[in-house]
């Protein structure tokens, strides 16, 4: 049987935030969706290229014999569609999956955005000319934060936020929590799927 080939797109957003942020609220971003992100396509795809294209390697035969046997190539990108930009998965198989193989390729794809090379992928930053953009994922879809400047990278322990600070719906805006720095200070933890849908 000959191979085929086919594409699996999905919606890339990203949140604009204008300097002196420490977090989002409707005053002080502004969201970007896929038409407006066709400015940044080199800048992503160059990111995509510096973390490695194919995600089929990463695929366990003993897990997944099925896939792993019948899937040649998954290559990652970004493509401009209908005047907006997507994510990309262009797949090779060496024949028709059946519908199982369908629903395990596309947890295969969504895991690999959301756990594996997407996790590696959203720890870098594009650096673009009016800032920077960091590409997450949660779930099945794709964020790109554009922000002015990185402080730095740490891991911490997300704390509830204060109860009296619940009267103001400050969750639903996006803030999961906070932390205490080393320094002392305290940080707010960004909800990026929550600032996607509020």
């Amino acid at each position: 049987m000959s191979e085929m080939t086919f594409k699996l797109y999905s919606p890339l957003t990203a949140e604009l935030l204008s300097d002196g942020s420490e977090y989002r609220n409707d005053t002080d971003s502004i969201v970007l969706r896929g038409y407006e992100l066709t400015d940044y396509v080199e800048a992503i795809t160059a990111q995509i290229a510096e973390e490695g294209t194919n995600i089929e390697q990463y695929m366990d035969a003993e897990d997944d014999p099925y896939l792993a046997a019948h899937v040649k190539s998954i290559r990652l990108s970004v493509e401009e569609r209908d005047g907006e930009l997507c994510g990309c998965a262009t797949v090779i198989v060496d024949e028709d999956l059946t519908e199982r193989g369908w629903n395990d390729l596309q947890d295969y794809i969504t895991g690999q955005y959301s756990d594996g090379w997407g996790e590696g992928f959203e720890q870098r930053d594009i650096e673009v000319e009016d800032g920077i953009l960091i590409w997450l994922e949660a779930g099945e879809t794709s964020y790109c934060l554009f922000v002015d400047e990185l402080l730095g990278e740490q891991q911490v322990v997300v704390k509830p936020l204060p109860s009296f600070l619940n009267s103001f719906n400050i969750k639903r805006s996006g803030i999961a929590g906070c932390t205490i720095l080393g320094d002392g200070n305290i940080s707010i933890i960004l909800d990026v799927a929550n600032l996607y849908h509020s």
